[in-house]
């Protein structure tokens, strides 16, 4: 990846205009498994998780989230 790349990435994800992008596609599903046949390290949310094949699944309830009162 190009610093260039680097840069348009960012640009489309800061003005929430990254799903426009013509390299970048995008989809709605409940579970997906990302596989690869060359050994792909798989980071989530800045942690090393380990190697492709990993499946992601939406799992409804079972994310908890705290936030303080903005009111």
């Amino acid at each position: 990846m190009s610093h260039f790349d680097v840069i348009r990435y960012l640009h489309g994800a800061f003005f929430q205009a990254h799903d426009r992008l013509p390299d970048v596609k995008t989809m709605r599903v409940r579970r997906v498994t990302v596989e690869s046949d060359d050994l792909v390290p798989v980071e989530v949310d800045g942690e090393l998780l380990g190697n492709a094949p990993v499946t992601f699944q939406v799992l409804p309830g079972k994310l908890r989230v705290l936030s303080p009162n903005c009111y």
